[in-house]
């Protein structure tokens, strides 16, 4: 075995056993209970909703964009939202949210958030976040579709060398 690849194998192994003792990591206890009261005070359950609906949008124009009828499009993103209400539901992503947040940021660090987003700028903050996730990946999305052919031609002989025919 090559010493390369000796070091890939070796590196791998360490990674997966980081990600696994990360993932059994519980939260601190404060930090856990900070990461709530932050939630609570964003309002995240309805603001994941909102960001669920918005973030749609780029993919109901681009079907539009393609020719299909308002109706048409109106029906698909219910159905899409539908699912992602189901798939998604923050009672089911809390936990993971927790252990995320209580692993970037201190009890103190999250109480300030708190503290922000109890000003009027924090509302409109919170407000806000939906819409402009969603008109950022729009811009992300049109910069995309500008260069596609592009992006093509420089994936597609990557692609036809590693995939194996089926």
């Amino acid at each position: 075995m090559t010493k390369i690849r000796r070091l890939f194998l070796a590196g791998t192994a360490a990674l997966f056993a980081l990600s696994a003792t990360l993932e059994a990591q519980e939260a601190a206890p404060d930090r856990a209970a900070a990461a709530k009261k932050l939630f609570a005070s964003m309002d995240m359950a309805n603001l994941l909703q909102a960001s669920m609906a918005e973030g749609l949008e780029p993919q109901m124009a681009q079907f539009k964009q393609m020719g299909m009828s308002d109706p048409g499009v109106t029906e698909l993103k219910a159905e899409m939202l539908a699912f992602l209400t189901e798939t998604m539901k923050w009672e089911t992503l809390e936990p993971e949210f927790v252990r995320i947040y209580a692993t970037a940021f201190t009890a103190g660090e999250m109480q300030e958030m708190i503290d922000f987003y109890k000003t009027p700028t924090g509302k409109k903050a919170i407000a806000m976040t939906p819409k402009l996730m969603s008109e950022g990946m729009m811009i992300g999305q049109k910069a995309v579709e500008e260069r596609q052919a592009e992006l093509q031609a420089r994936i597609t002989p990557i692609i036809e060398k590693h995939l194996k025919p089926q």
